[in-house]
């Protein structure tokens, strides 16, 4: 399950900068605009690719959508807790 698509997201966060970069994503600071202090509450998004990456001159297959499904579970789960991230929200 998800929290909408790609227009639902640019709606609550504002993006920033970019964190870091990896084989199969991007993590971007991003500003949660839904928070009411008026700047929004400082988050890191992390946004993983769907389709067939090409970077530097290496092509990688995309992320089967079972992986993708799993590493939501693992989060949900971890809750945060153990110095692990707290999934928020989910965006396809």
């Amino acid at each position: 399950e998800n929290d909408g698509g790609e227009e639902a997201f640019h709606t609550r966060f504002l993006e920033d900068r970019v964190l870091g970069e990896g084989q199969f994503g991007v993590v971007k600071l991003v500003h949660d605009m839904k928070a009411n202090d008026g700047e929004g509450e400082v988050m890191a998004c992390k946004t993983l690719r769907k389709g067939i990456v090409f970077k530097d001159n290496v092509v990688y297959t995309p992320l089967k959508p079972e992986v993708m499904q799993m590493e939501c579970d693992i989060l949900r789960t971890l809750a945060g807790k153990r110095f692990c991230l707290e999934l928020t929200a989910i965006y396809e």
